[in-house]
């Protein structure tokens, strides 16, 4: 299985070479248009439930 693809590199030299170019242009401009941010947000997440209950006190509720 090696061999063969050491076969195939020799033999289409050109079309490894625009691989090998066009992996590591995606890669490079993936790495540009990488969001970072200075701070991360390590706060958890938070979700609001409202609910209503009639005829109980707010404590019962909770």
């Amino acid at each position: 299985m090696i061999e063969q693809i050491i076969k195939f590199s020799f033999k289409y030299k050109l079309l490894v070479l625009l691989l090998f170019v066009g992996v590591g242009g995606g890669g490079l401009y993936s790495l540009i248009n990488l969001p970072i941010d200075a701070f991360l947000d390590v706060s958890p997440n938070l979700v609001q439930v409202f609910a209503e209950f009639e005829g109980m006190a707010t404590e019962e509720v909770e």
